[in-house]
């Protein structure tokens, strides 16, 4: 019976890390996400030209960081999902769908503070 209870025991442990390790994962991807495109914004604000290449590779960040937010519930990685759609195509939506959609850099940074603050 002692044995039993301390593998039950010891599996909750492990879940718990595990657990863990997948919110780990999922707020580093959200955040390299979101330095990259920080980064290629503000380089567009100084006059840089547009950088198709550079558009593809945070649409691949995106969809990463949307697929480990799935830790985190559907609607976030829903909206990672989109943000990832936005920078395959970013000309085909306006500012209205942007925020709309739930995908503006500026609430997705806050929800991430968030998570972090929330973190065990």
């Amino acid at each position: 019976m002692l044995k039993g209870l301390t593998e039950l025991l010891n599996y909750f442990r492990d879940e718990r890390h595990y657990k863990r390790d997948q919110q780990d994962q999922a707020l580093m991807a959200i955040r390299q996400a979101l330095q990259e495109t920080k980064q290629y914004l503000a380089l567009r604000d100084r006059g840089a030209e547009r950088s198709i290449e550079k558009e593809h590779e945070l649409s691949d960040l995106w969809s990463i960081a949307g697929v480990h937010a799935r830790e985190f519930g559907p609607d976030l990685a829903r909206r990672l999902g989109e943000k990832s759609s936005y920078w395959l195509e970013p000309e085909n939506w306006d500012t209205e769908e942007i925020y709309e959609a739930g995908i503006k850099i500026e609430r997705i940074n806050m929800e991430v503070s968030e998570l972090l603050g929330m973190k065990p």
